[in-house]
């Protein structure tokens, strides 16, 4: 549905509820397509999806350990690469 309304142009909204592809950014394009794709022939000119929907946010990575081979020192000094010789 388009047309005038009280307040200017009526547009058409949808929201994405469906499960991303998680760690997998390619996939996940594909399947934000297709949404896109199915929500534009039911009329949906404004199509919103969850915030982190691509590549997704695996919200367990909080409950598993380090890997062995990433310790803390490893984690430091990753941060002082990010940071650059001119940065505090």
């Amino acid at each position: 549905m388009a047309g005038p309304g009280p307040l200017g142009k009526i547009v058409k909204v949808g929201v994405v509820q469906a499960a991303p592809v998680l760690l997998d950014l390619d996939a996940g394009v594909e399947k934000a397509i297709g949404l896109i794709d199915e929500a534009g022939k039911q009329g949906v000119q404004l199509l919103n999806f969850p915030e982190t929907w691509l590549p997704g946010y695996p919200w367990w990575i909080w409950f598993n350990p380090l890997p062995s081979t990433c310790s803390s020192q490893h984690l430091i000094s990753r941060m002082r690469l990010l940071q650059g010789p001119n940065r505090t």
